[in-house]
């Protein structure tokens, strides 16, 4: 019994799943609430299974806490990937699996190999084309709209994957003009669409920003300011 509370049936997931969003719609509903506890709500629509990203997240964190509960050397990575997962997980989890493959049971295997290939589908994404995904469902009347499709216009003639320095500034930007435009009480649908990406879009700026050397810190915030005078690029948004 103590192990079967981490499982739930496709009808309690779907219940589950009900509640969730129109919890987080009467949230949306006030916005005082949005004004006030703007970043609780986004961490509720992280965390509870409203669909996309969240649901998969919910997936990872339950994967690790029954893996803990089978496999007690397992609870500290529990903890991480409930606190703060970042991309290199994947490597300690391949790490983790190595040193402990003779003293694991075939079904913590298979269950630590579930959790691995769900971490692989959620850091190996393209995120210009998650962005882009976005963009497509958003209202051409918000503001936020608008500085994503510029962000994403500069990006197409970046060679790189990754964002970089030169549009972390217009990545900040639109992390600031998604929480002002949820304010306007945009369709419930949409408000929800809009904390899921400010949620894409931190995550974007914290891998990014944290995997570059921190001697470098005074030149890259240089590059940010200089690089937001590029043709195109917009003053960036005040408070």
């Amino acid at each position: 019994m103590r192990k079967a509370r981490y499982y739930r049936g496709a009808v309690q997931h779907e219940d589950e799943s009900a509640w969730a969003r129109a919890f987080i719609v009467f949230c949306l509903s006030d916005p005082g609430l949005i004004a006030s506890q703007f970043f609780l709500l986004r961490q509720a629509v992280a965390h509870l299974p409203v669909g996309g990203e969240s649901e998969r997240w919910q997936t990872i964190r339950t994967q690790s806490g029954i893996l803990a509960e089978h496999y007690q050397p397992f609870s500290d990575f529990r903890v991480k990937l409930h606190g703060q997962p970042d991309p290199g997980d994947v490597a300690r989890l391949l790490a983790f699996k190595d040193a402990h493959a003779d003293r694991m049971s075939i079904h913590d295997g298979e269950l630590l190999g579930g959790l691995i290939r769900d971490l692989k589908a959620v850091y190996d994404r393209n995120r210009t084309q998650l962005l882009k995904g976005y963009l497509k469902q958003m209202p051409e009347i918000l503001p936020s709209r608008a500085l994503l499709q510029q962000i994403l216009t500069i990006k197409h003639g970046l060679p790189d994957q990754t964002f970089g320095p030169v549009l972390w500034g217009l990545l900040s930007d639109l992390l600031l003009q998604l929480r002002i435009d949820l304010l306007t009480r945009p369709h419930p649908r949409v408000s929800i669409l809009m904390l899921m990406l400010s949620l894409e879009v931190e995550t974007i700026l914290f891998q990014e920003t944290s995997a570059q050397p921190s001697d470098r810190l005074g030149e890259l915030l240089a590059r940010i300011v200089k690089d937001l005078s590029l043709p195109g690029v917009k003053e960036p948004l005040r408070p």
